[in-house]
């Protein structure tokens, strides 16, 4: 097996190879600039046996590669045709190496690479001397009855659901890329983090229009207090952005908005809903109130030494 670059006359292939999976779907990768890379893995026969998407930086002759902005993971697919548990834990244990192996012989002077939880087989990773992190989300199990999602939470969540409530706070589906962005961006540079307008934009457009995946926004007083954009990757619904108006003391807004779009996301037959990271302390604590279970992923990352402990150091990555 081999990584390839997916040139433009072989990328109609490569988004038909995994149809069902979004993060390598046509319409998903058109939401970023050229630098958004196809990979395609294929067998010594050049026949296609899986592929990822990556997103290609960096500056001053300094290339750079890392899961693209605002995406949970690579969107990794192998395409398997082996029912053996043998067979098929060796296919994906070859899928992880041959893209170690890519990793390992590249140029860039730095790599990031997140996978997603169903990928726990990174020994090749290990073997390779590649840097090999476990990262955390919380998944909710959406099968759950409305009222077991409910009693599940934190009591404290509950009562600022129900304070709220009494406030006059109501949550809606409605689509407004215009202040989910303004709101959104203010967040992401409050926090000293690059809001990537343009992509930014561009997937709340995607969220708008895609039937499965939306906006939601808690209001009160004909004011929007709070917003999430929820993405919806086969079964799974991510909570991939969310943010509150800043400009106002009220602590209830995105609590309440959160709990209706784990609801929502219940409502259009989700079977989890993924909370999407909980590596800040305080972060992971409000997470884990939703009643959640704790689910490991791992990252990957290295480069042309010395160059990824220089970024490090400098804070660049």
């Amino acid at each position: 097996m081999k990584v390839i670059v997916v040139k433009q006359e072989r990328q109609e292939e490569f988004h038909g190879l995994f149809p069902s999976g979004l993060f390598t779907s046509r319409d998903w990768c058109k939401i970023f600039p050229e630098a958004l890379i196809r990979f395609m893995i294929v067998d010594d026969d050049d026949k296609p046996v899986g592929g990822f998407v990556a997103y290609e930086g960096g500056k001053h002759g300094l290339k750079t590669l890392i899961t693209p902005p605002f995406t949970p993971h690579c969107g990794l697919f192998a395409i398997e045709t082996k029912n053996n548990p043998v067979k098929k834990n060796s296919f994906r244990k070859e899928i992880i190496g041959t893209i170690a192996a890519f990793l390992k012989s590249s140029s860039y002077a730095y790599y990031k690479i997140d996978f997603a939880p169903d990928w726990v087989d990174m020994q090749p990773m290990l073997w390779s001397s590649i840097e090999t992190n476990v990262r955390y989300t919380y998944r909710l199990d959406l099968k759950q009855t409305v009222e077991d999602i409910t009693g599940n939470l934190d009591s404290s969540k509950r009562n600022k659901i129900n304070k709220a409530e009494r406030e006059g706070f109501q949550v809606n589906h409605l689509a407004n890329t215009r202040e989910a962005l303004e709101m959104i961006s203010n967040n992401l540079r409050s926090n000293g983090l690059a809001s990537h307008e343009n992509i930014l934009s561009g997937i709340l457009e995607f969220a708008a229009t895609h039937p499965k995946c939306f906006h939601s926004f808690s209001e009160a007083s004909g004011k929007k207090m709070a917003v999430n954009i929820a993405i919806t990757d086969q079964e799974v619904c991510y909570n991939l952005l969310s943010a509150v108006d800043r400009s106002t003391a009220v602590t209830n807004a995105g609590t309440i908005n959160l709990f209706h779009t784990i609801l929502h996301a219940r409502d259009l037959g989700m079977r989890v809903f993924d909370f999407e990271g909980s590596g800040v302390p305080e972060i992971e604590e409000y997470f884990r109130s939703f009643g959640g279970a704790l689910v490991p992923y791992f990252s990957v990352c290295g480069g042309r030494k010395p160059w990824p402990w220089i970024l490090k150091l400098t804070g660049k990555v």
